[in-house]
C-alpha cells in the first residue's frame, strides 16, 4: 500500500514538472546562441600629449617659446630670474618745442654776448652716461670755433654750475635745426645726485666766430623744477632760474641693485599679467610653477616682461615648461553573439623631443586591456590605471615611426526584446521591438532557417520604430533568428541580444486546453515546502557568512601586512618624503609615482567620475601595486607585492587622518627638517602592525604568564634559529608554507605585545 501511494505521489509530481516547464517554454525569451554575423562600429577617442623642457636664456629682455606645431597649449609654466640689469636706454628729460624759442653760445658785440649756457641734471641713482642728445643748430661764421659740451659738478649753493668737470667733448651740431647726439670719449660713471649739462663757449671771442643755438620749453616743461644757468659777459655762471628747461634726452644706464617687485617687473601671457617674485638675492626673482592652459595658435609664442622702472630691463631666465596637445585615434568595436566585445585603437603617437607622454581616458567598462608597440605586447611597461581609467605611456618607450594599438574586450550590454508574437506563417509580417531602449544605435540583421540574410535594418533610439519583415509565400518555413545589435549614445556601450521565431507554411490546428486543476495545487504546495526550506537555508547561510566574514577579514590583515614593500609618507607642497620604511623587494621610483599620481588627479578633464570621488589611487606600475591616498597637504603611499584586501584602503585612509592630526601643524610648515617626523613609526605599527615583519629575538621574561600556543611558538622561533645558526628570526618563518592561520597570528602579536619576541635594530632585508 505505502509503495503504491509513493508511486502515485511520484507520477502526480513528475506530472506537475512536466506541466510547469510546458508553461515556461512558451514565455518568449532572447537567446544567444550560436555565433552569427559579425557587426562593427566606429569611433574616434581623443588623446592627450604631453612635453616638458627647460631652457635657459641670456641677456634677454623677453623669452621666445617654440611648440612643435600650432595646436599644441602651454599648460604650465616657471620661470627664474638671474643677473637682472638695466640696459643701456634712452631717457627724454625734455623734447617738447612750443614757440621755437633758444638761448644763443654767441659773440654779437662787448655788451651783449653769452659764453655759456647750462641745464640741471638731476640723477636719482647711480648712473652710467654714454652721451646726451641735444636740440639746437649751429649758425656757421668766418671762424671755424671750438666750443664744448661738458657735465659739471652742481652748486648747490647758487643752483648752477661749479668748475667740477667730469666729461667734455668738442660739440657735435650742424647747422640744420634738430637732435644731435653727443657721444663722449669713454663713458662717465656718476653716483646719484646734480650735475649740470654745460654747453661751453668760453672760446667764443668775436662777432666772426660760430654760433650755437639750444632750444627750450618755457610754456609747459615735463619737469619745472629744474635750473638753467647762464654764462655772460662777466664770466660768471647766473644764479638757476626754473621753468626754462633746455631740450635733451639722456643716453644712459641705471646702476642700481634690481629686486622685482620694487620695479613692479612682471610677465604677459594671453594679456595677463603674472607677477615676478623676489628671490634671496638681488637681481633674482621667479614665477612659481603656474597653469596657464593657453593655445598661442602659432609654433612660438613671445613672452613680454614688463617694469615700471626701465624700458632696457636685460635678465638671465631659465623657464621650465609643460605642453599639451590633443589628438584623435581610431577606433573600431567588434560585436558577436556569444563572444566579448573587442575595442581596438590605433593612435598615431609621433614622438616630441622632451620629456614626451601620451594619456588615453578609456571607458570605465573596458577589461583585459593590452598595449601593443609593432605588434609586441607593452603592457606592463606602461601605467595602466584601473581606478582613474587611464594608460599613462612614457617618454622612454615613444619611439619615431612605431606602430601603436591599444586593445581591450568589455561584456554584452543588455537590454531586453519585445517579441508578442513569436510563430507566424509565410505571407504574414514578422514584428517587434524593443522593450526600455537606452539611446544609442540598433542594427537588425535577420536570418532565415538556412542561414542567409533577409533583412538589414538600423534604427536611432529615440525615437526608435518597431522592426519589421514581410515574409513572402517563397521565403522558407523553419526557425528565423534576429540579431540586434547595440552601440551607445556614448559609444562607450555595445551589445547584442537574439530572438527566434518559427515560422510554418500552414496554421496549425490549435490544441484542446489542458486541465492545471490537479497540477496547480501540486505545484503551489511543492513551491510552499520550498519556500520554507530556502528560509531555512539562507537563515543558516547568514550565520555561517558572519563567521566567514570575520575570520577572513583576520587573515586578510595578517595577509596584508605580509606584502608590504614600502611606507612613504610625502609633503604635497614640496614633494619631499618626510618618513619612509622599506620592508624588502625592489623598491620603486617615489618621485616618478607621486608624480603620476598627482598628474592623474590633475587632469580635470580627463579623470573619470569615479577616480574624482575616491581619495585614494591604486596602479600597477613594474610588477608592483602601488596605493597613494591624501589628506590636506601629505600624501601616503603604500608599495606592495601584490593586490591587498579591500578592507586595506581603509585602513590607509585612517592612518592618513591620524599622521595629520599628531603632525599636522609640522606639515603645514615644513621647511625640509626632517626631524620632527622620525617617530611617525609609533602611527605606522598602531594602523598597520608592521613590527610583524621586523626581524626578531626572544627575550625571556618569567613573570610574563605566556599561553600553550605561545610556549608552542617560542620554541618554534627557538628551534628556528639553532636550526639556522641565525641570532634573530622573521614572523613568516614560523607560518607553516607563509600562510596566516589565526591561532598562530594571534600567538606571534601576543607576544610581541608582552614583549618577548622584541624587534631589533637590523636592516629589514
Amino acid at each position: 500500500m505505502k509503495k503504491t501511494r509513493r508511486l502515485k505521489l511520484i507520477g502526480l509530481l513528475s506530472i506537475s514538472f512536466i506541466i510547469f516547464i510546458s508553461l515556461f517554454s512558451n514565455i518568449n525569451n532572447v537567446s544567444a546562441a550560436g555565433t552569427g554575423p559579425l557587426q562593427k562600429f566606429n569611433r574616434n577617442f581623443t588623446l592627450n600629449e604631453f612635453s616638458k623642457f627647460n631652457e635657459t636664456v641670456l641677456n634677454a629682455n623677453l623669452i621666445n617659446i617654440s611648440l612643435p606645431s600650432t595646436s599644441w597649449s602651454i599648460k604650465d609654466i616657471e620661470l627664474n630670474f638671474t643677473d637682472i640689469k638695466f640696459g643701456k636706454e634712452t631717457l627724454t628729460i625734455e623734447d617738447q618745442v612750443y614757440a621755437g624759442n633758444y638761448s644763443p653760445v654767441y659773440f654779437q658785440n662787448a655788451a651783449n654776448w653769452n659764453k655759456g649756457l647750462a641745464m640741471q641734471l638731476k640723477l636719482t641713482e647711480p648712473t652710467t652716461i654714454y652721451g646726451v642728445d641735444l636740440y639746437g643748430e649751429k649758425v656757421e661764421r668766418a671762424n671755424p670755433t671750438i666750443i664744448n659740451f661738458e657735465i659739471r659738478g652742481y652748486d648747490a649753493l647758487n643752483n648752477k654750475p661749479n668748475n667740477s668737470v667730469y666729461a667734455t667733448m668738442g660739440i657735435n651740431i650742424t647747422i640744420t635745426e634738430g637732435w644731435h647726439r653727443q657721444i663722449f670719449p669713454s663713458e662717465v660713471l656718476l653716483p646719484k645726485g646734480n650735475y649740470f649739462l654745460v654747453i661751453n663757449g668760453s672760446n667764443v671771442l668775436s662777432v666772426n666766430d660760430d654760433r650755437i643755438w639750444w632750444y627750450y620749453n618755457d610754456i609747459n616743461p615735463t619737469d619745472s623744477s629744474l635750473y638753467s644757468s647762464f654764462y655772460d659777459q662777466t664770466d660768471q655762471w647766473s644764479a638757476g632760474i626754473q621753468g626754462q628747461t633746455f631740450l635733451y634726452k639722456l643716453i644712459q644706464k641705471v646702476n642700481t641693485p634690481v629686486y622685482p617687485e620694487e620695479i613692479n617687473m612682471t610677465v604677459n601671457i594671453d594679456n595677463q599679467p603674472y607677477s615676478i617674485s623676489n628671490s634671496s638675492s638681488e637681481g633674482e626673482g621667479f614665477l612659481g610653477k603656474t597653469a596657464i592652459d593657453f593655445a598661442p595658435n602659432s609654433e612660438s609664442y613671445q613672452i613680454i616682461v614688463n617694469n615700471q622702472a626701465s624700458e632696457s630691463l636685460l635678465f638671465n631666465v631659465t623657464y621650465y615648461i609643460t605642453l599639451s596637445n590633443n589628438f584623435i585615434a581610431p577606433c573600431s568595436i567588434t560585436v558577436q553573439n556569444g563572444a566579448s566585445n573587442e575595442w581596438s585603437v590605433k593612435p598615431a603617437i609621433v614622438r616630441q623631443p622632451t620629456n614626451y607622454s601620451v594619456l588615453f581616458n578609456f571607458p570605465s567598462s573596458w577589461e583585459n586591456i593590452s598595449v601593443l608597440k609593432d605588434e609586441v605586447n607593452i603592457t606592463t611597461s606602461v601605467i595602466v590605471d584601473t581606478v582613474g581609467h587611464n594608460i599613462l605611456i612614457l617618454n622612454d618607450l615613444i619611439t619615431d615611426g612605431a606602430d601603436w594599438e591599444i586593445i581591450a574586450s568589455t561584456p554584452n550590454f543588455v537590454f531586453s526584446i519585445n517579441a508578442p508574437k513569436i510563430e507566424y506563417l509565410l505571407g504574414q509580417e514578422i514584428q517587434f521591438s524593443l522593450l526600455l531602449p537606452p539611446p544609442g544605435t540598433y542594427t537588425f540583421i535577420l536570418l532565415n532557417s538556412a542561414g542567409t540574410t533577409r533583412k538589414n535594418q538600423t534604427i536611432t533610439v529615440p525615437p526608435g520604430s518597431p522592426f519589421s519583415y514581410n515574409l513572402t509565400m517563397s521565403d522558407l518555413d523553419g526557425t528565423y533568428t534576429a540579431f540586434v545589435f547595440y552601440f551607445s549614445i556614448s559609444q562607450t556601450n555595445v551589445g547584442v541580444q537574439t530572438q527566434t521565431f518559427e515560422v510554418s507554411i500552414y496554421e496549425p490546428p490549435p490544441p484542446p486546453p489542458p486541465d492545471f486543476s490537479l497540477p496547480l495545487t501540486i505545484v503551489l504546495i511543492a513551491l510552499g515546502a520550498v519556500v520554507i526550506g530556502l528560509v531555512l537555508v539562507i537563515g543558516y547561510r547568514k550565520i555561517q557568512k558572519r563567521k566567514r566574514t570575520k575570520l577572513e577579514k583576520f587573515l586578510s590583515t595578517c595577509t596584508d601586512i605580509s606584502i608590504i614593500n614600502d611606507i612613504i609618507v610625502i609633503d604635497t607642497k614640496s614633494g619631499i618624503d618626510i618618513f619612509s620604511q622599506s620592508f624588502g623587494g625592489r623598491k620603486l621610483d617615489t618621485s616618478l609615482i607621486s608624480g603620476f599620481l598627482q598628474a592623474i588627479s590633475n587632469f580635470g578633464s580627463t579623470i573619470s567620475e569615479a577616480a574624482k570621488e575616491s581619495r585614494t589611487l591604486t596602479i600597477e606600475y613594474k610588477d608592483s601595486i602601488v596605493m597613494q591616498t591624501e589628506f590636506v597637504n601629505l600624501k601616503l603611499i603604500v608599495t606592495l607585492k601584490e593586490n591587498p584586501s579591500s578592507n586595506f584602503k581603509f585602513i590607509m585612509e585612517d592612518l592618513a587622518y591620524d599622521i595629520y592630526k599628531n603632525y599636522g601643524e609640522e606639515i603645514d610648515k615644513f621647511t625640509g627638517i626632517l626631524g620632527p617626523f622620525q617617530n611617525m613609526n609609533g602611527l605606522i605599527e598602531k594602523h598597520l602592525k608592521v613590527s610583524f615583519l621586523y626581524p626578531l629575538t626572544i627575550v625571556d621574561n618569567p613573570k610574563v604568564k605566556l599561553s600553550t600556543a605561545e610556549k608552542q611558538m617560542v620554541e618554534r622561533a627557538r628551534n628556528f634559529m639553532k636550526e639556522s645558526n641565525f641570532d634573530h628570526f622573521y614572523s613568516l618563518y614560523l607560518l607553516p608554507e607563509n600562510v596566516c592561520t589565526p591561532k598562530d597570528y594571534k600567538a606571534i602579536f601576543s607576544l610581541i605585545e608582552k614583549g618577548i619576541f622584541k624587534p631589533t635594530k637590523k636592516s629589514i632585508n
